[in-house]
């Protein structure tokens, strides 16, 4: 068989091949504010991923229709302005779309969309580069746009955007096994030959609504919470984890059972929400683990699992009165059995202000002198829960 003799298009063939059509898009940017420097800048830029973009569709008329999408994309950042180092969006376009061919030559338009949107709101809440490459690694086992709006979730809460973690549950019913595998890390930690759909790995991108949030292992994240890329096996299928993580939202394969698993909030000028020390008020009866905190003269949320944390205000419309937050402080009392449960966990002597157990064992305490909270999972469970006198049943905000 002779070698095919197909030549790749490239991302400036292609501009000069369409320019009857791309000059009508430039020169409407242009109206809109982009003057022709920026304009020129960025398309140059989107050069590289979308060559790469172009050899990895492997069909010449697929590229071409996707170039339009991929204009129209470049200069509705430079009309914003949002065309710059700093830019989530931009960083979407360059590190990610170029990754996703499958994705790209099925549907440009919605890809371009599913995933620049998806890195503004990732970037405010988990680890942006984690989210781009799980999701890249899973493109080539999404077989519809539903698939891919699925797995960008699912990728969101792996990477640590907690708040999602109840919608990525859901999502990830509807996603193949070797989609699952990839989007979750799970590679060697389970058994993929149950899946149906084969294996194999997409290309991947590299690269960041709470006040502060954090994924697991991320360096200055709101908070450590170890996670797992794979460590164990014999774990089953990723459903099984799922099913696993879905009852105790602090186990993962290779999470430990039990000790100290990371640090919440911190000081505002390093960082953290907080410019007070704060104090744990009691855990709050939530799907996802949720405690109370009182710091900086208002109430503030915590939320948490195995991947990540937020932390947020518990009243934006309104502050707590001098009254309200005085009451609440009086009423926490540590319980003694949880206080000498964690106590060894937390490598500090120091005076435990408070202290709230979820169901699952995992116990978020605050200390006199830490601008961070500690989470201390006991293993202790549902007994010590029930017994420790400061939780506080409320619905999650």
């Amino acid at each position: 068989m002779a070698p095919s003799t197909t030549t790749v298009p490239t991302w400036q063939g292609e501009l000069v091949a369409q320019r009857d059509v791309l000059n009508s898009r430039v020169a409407a940017a242009r109206s809109a504010g982009a003057t022709v420097d920026a304009l020129r800048t960025a398309l140059l830029e989107m050069g590289p991923g979308a060559d790469h973009l172009a050899r990895t569709m492997g069909d010449p008329s697929a590229f071409a229709a996707v170039v339009p999408v991929l204009v129209d994309a470049v200069s509705a950042l430079v009309v914003r302005r949002a065309w710059h180092e700093s830019s989530a969006d931009r960083w979407a376009l360059l590190g990610v779309v170029p990754f996703l061919p499958r994705a790209m030559g099925r549907s440009p338009k919605v890809t371009v969309d599913v995933v620049v949107q998806g890195a503004g709101r990732v970037a405010r809440g988990a680890d942006l580069g984690e989210w781009g490459r799980r999701l890249c690694a899973a493109d080539a086992h999404l077989d519809d746009d539903d698939a891919l709006r699925a797995a960008a979730a699912v990728a969101a809460w792996r990477s640590g955007f907690v708040r999602l973690r109840g919608a990525a549950l859901s999502a990830a019913r509807s996603l193949p096994d070797a989609a699952l595998v990839r989007l979750l890390d799970l590679a060697g930690a389970v058994d993929e030959s149950s899946s149906a759909d084969g294996a194999g790995s997409a290309g991947s991108a590299s690269g960041a609504d709470g006040e502060t949030s954090g994924a697991a292992g991320t360096p200055g994240a709101g908070a450590a919470v170890p996670g797992s890329r794979g460590s164990g096996r014999g774990t089953g299928s990723p459903r099984d984890v799922l099913a696993r993580s879905g009852a105790d939202p602090f186990w993962w394969p290779g999470a430990p059972a039990a000790g100290r698993t990371g640090q919440v909030g911190g000081f505002r000028g390093s960082g953290g929400p907080w410019v007070g020390v704060p104090v744990v008020l009691g855990a709050v009866d939530a799907a996802t683990p949720t405690w109370r905190v009182a710091a900086d003269d208002q109430v503030w949320v915590v939320v948490a699992d195995v991947h990540g944390t937020a932390v947020l205000r518990e009243s934006a419309g309104r502050s707590t009165s001098a009254a309200e937050l005085d009451s609440l402080l009086a009423a926490v009392r540590p319980d003694p059995a949880l206080v000498d449960a964690v106590a060894p966990h937390l490598g500090a002597q120091d005076t435990v202000t408070g202290a709230g157990i979820t169901s699952a064992g995992m116990v978020l305490v605050s200390r006199a002198t830490s601008y961070r909270l500690d989470l201390v999972r006991t293993g202790a469970g549902a007994d010590l829960a029930r017994a420790a006198s400061h939780h506080v049943p409320q619905d999650q905000p």
